[in-house]
C-alpha cells in the first residue's frame, strides 16, 4: 500500500498556536468551489505539519471528498506521489449506487486503468495504444473524475512527505491542475529536503506556475502556545518545569509533547536530544512490542501486523504488546486483527530504532521481511529487492529489481531524460568488467539488451550486478524516483 492516513492528532495533544494556518487552509477550500487551488504545508519535522492538515481534513470529512496520499521513502511505483489519491478515489466510486457511478465514471476510464491498476476495480473498460496519448488520456480521465465528484460536494486531496514523492506523479498533479477543475490539493513537505528532492523541485516549478497557490510555512511554535501545549499534557509540572521544557524544545511540537511527557523524571542536566528520549524509551520497552516496532521501523512503511509478527518469530501478538506501543506513542495501529496495519508513530521514532539496530540485526530483519512480505498476493518486486539488498543479498535483490523494471515496460513507462538528474545510477548502468573500463549502457527503450548484458556470466557474477539491476529500474519509472529505499540500507 502506498499510502493511508496522515498522522492523526491524539486526545493527548491539544491543538494550539494554529489559528492563521488553519484558516489560510479553510480560505483555499472556499476558493476551490471555482477553481484548483494548491496548498503547500511546510516545515521542519515534528513542527506539527500532519496535524495541522489532520485536524483542517477532519473539519470537512462531512462537507467534502477527502482523497488522502502519502509517499513512503523506500518505494518507487509509478506515479508515487498520486498512487494513493487514485486510491481513494476509486474507493468512493466503488461505494456508490450504480447510478452515481454511471454519471462519475469518465469517458476514457480505460486510459486511467492502465495508468493506475487500482481502476480497474470500478471499470472494464481497457485502453492500448503509445504511452504518451494514453498518458494524455489519463490526465483528462482523471480531471473528469474529479469535476464529477465535485458535482455533489467539493473535492480535496492531501499527498503527505512530498519529499519522498516522484518528479512524475508531481509532474502530473501539475497537468490535473493545469485542466482547471474546481479542487482543493494540499501537499506537505520537510523543510530541510528544500532544494534536495527532485519532487519538490518539480512542485516548487508548478507552483510559480499555478494561480492561485499558497506557502503555508509551518514556524515552530511561540513561547504562549508552546506553554499552552506543555500545560495540557503535564497539568501537573510546576512553573519552573514548564519553562524549561519550553525553552529545551524551542517550538517543535513533537518535542514538546515527548518533553513534556518526561521532564517528571528529567533534571535540569543541560540540553536534551530527542532521539536521545526516544531511544531511551525503546530500549525500556518488553522484547515482543520493540521486536515489532523494529520491524515497521526497518519497513519504512505500514504493515499487517501478522507479517511484522512473522518477521519476527512470533506466533502470537500479545494485546498488551499493542496496547504499549500506542500508549508510549512509538506506534499506531488500525486494529488489534493480524490484516490491520502498523506503523511507527512519526518518523522521528522510526530514525531513532532504526539507529538501535546492530548492522547484524538490521540485516538479518531485512531478510526476513524480505521472506515474509514475498508471502503477500500483490507486493511490488522492487520493495523486496530493496530489502534483500539491504540483507547482502544482491542475486535475489538483482532479479527483484529486473522483474520490476520488466514490470514498469508493460505498463508503458519510458526513461526520461531527467532521471540522471534524480540520481547516479540512472543514466547509465556499470557493471562487473564495464566498470572498470568506464563504458556506460545506455537505458532509454532498450530494456531488453540490458537484461541480456545484465544476465551474461561476466557481469552477473560480479558485486555490481544488484545496482546495475537497480539502474535499470529507476530508469524505468518515469519521473526518475531515484533508487529504491528502506530504512537502513543505503546512504
Amino acid at each position: 500500500m502506498l499510502g493511508g492516513r496522515a498522522a492523526e492528532p491524539t486526545a493527548s495533544a491539544p491543538f494550539v498556536g494554529r489559528d492563521a494556518p488553519l484558516e489560510t487552509l479553510a480560505q483555499a477550500f472556499a476558493e476551490s468551489h471555482a477553481r484548483p487551488v494548491l496548498v503547500h504545508v511546510r516545515g521542519v519535522s515534528g513542527v506539527g505539519k500532519s496535524t495541522l492538515v489532520a485536524r483542517f481534513l477532519a473539519q470537512h470529512a462531512r462537507d467534502a471528498w477527502v482523497c488522502e496520499g502519502r509517499c513512503f521513502e523506500q518505494e518507487t511505483v509509478p506515479w508515487k506521489a498520486l498512487d494513493a489519491v487514485v486510491d481513494g478515489l476509486v474507493a468512493i466510486v466503488a461505494r456508490a449506487t450504480p447510478d452515481e457511478r454511471a454519471a462519475w465514471m469518465p469517458e476514457a476510464a480505460g486510459a486511467l486503468a492502465r495508468m493506475f491498476p487500482a481502476v480497474a476495480r470500478v471499470t472494464d473498460q481497457s485502453e492500448s495504444g503509445p504511452p504518451d496519448e494514453v498518458r494524455a488520456r489519463a490526465v483528462q480521465a482523471l480531471s473528469e473524475l474529479v469535476r464529477n465528484l465535485g458535482k455533489t460536494k467539493p473535492v480535496v486531496v492531501h499527498v503527505d512527505d512530498l519529499q519522498w514523492g516522484d518528479e512524475g506523479g508531481v509532474r502530473l498533479l501539475g497537468e490535473l491542475l493545469a485542466t482547471q477543475v474546481p479542487l482543493l490539493l494540499v501537499v506537505g513537505s520537510r523543510a530541510e529536503y528544500r532544494g534536495r528532492s527532485p519532487a519538490l523541485r518539480a512542485m516548487d516549478d508548478i507552483a510559480r506556475a499555478h494561480t492561485p497557490s499558497v506557502l503555508v510555512e509551518l514556524a515552530r511554535l511561540d513561547e504562549a502556545a508552546a506553554t499552552a501545549l506543555v500545560g495540557a499534557i503535564a497539568p501537573t509540572l510546576d512553573a519552573a518545569r514548564v519553562a524549561w521544557v519550553v525553552r529545551e524544545a524551542e517550538g517543535n511540537a513533537f518535542f514538546l509533547q515527548e518533553l513534556a511527557r518526561a521532564a517528571g523524571r528529567l533534571g535540569d542536566t543541560g540540553p536534551v536530544r530527542l532521539d536521545a528520549l526516544l531511544r531511551e524509551r525503546v530500549c525500556a520497552i518488553d522484547t515482543a512490542p520493540r521486536a515489532l516496532l523494529e520491524a515497521c521501523a526497518l519497513a519504512a512503511r505500514p504493515l499487517p501486523l501478522g507479517i511484522a509478527a512473522k518477521a519476527v518469530g512470533l506466533t502470537t501478538i500479545d494485546p498488551d504488546a499493542l496496547v504499549t506501543l500506542r500508549h508510549e506513542r512509538l506506534a499506531r495501529s488500525t486494529g488489534p486483527s493480524l490484516e490491520d496495519e502498523l506503523e511507527t508513530f512519526h518518523d522521528r521514532v522510526r530514525e531513532a530504532v532504526v539507529a538501535l539496530l546492530p548492522p547484524e540485526r538490521r540485516r538479518g530483519l531485512h531478510a526476513a521481511l524480505a521472506r515474509t512480505l514475498a508471502a503477500l498476493p500483490a507486493v511490488e518486486p522492487e520493495a523486496l529487492a530493496a530489502h534483500h539488498e539491504a540483507a547482502g543479498e544482491r542475486d535475489e535483490a538483482r532479479v527483484l529489481y529486473l522483474r520490476a523494471a520488466e514490470v514498469a515496460a508493460r505498463a508503458g513507462l519510458r526513461a526520461r531524460r531527467a532521471v540522471p538528474r534524480a540520481s547516479p545510477t540512472a543514466g547509465s548502468v556499470r557493471c562487473g568488467p564495464c566498470r572498470g573500463a568506464r563504458a556506460a549502457h545506455p537505458l532509454a527503450h532498450q530494456p531488453g539488451a540490458l537484461r541480456r548484458r545484465l544476465r551474461r556470466r561476466s557481469c552477473g557474477a560480479r558485486r555490481g550486478g544488484h545496482r546495475a539491476a537497480r539502474g535499470v529500474l529507476t530508469a524505468r519509472v518515469a519521473g526518475g524516483a531515484g533508487p529504491p529505499r528502506v530504512a537502513g540500507a543505503w546512504p
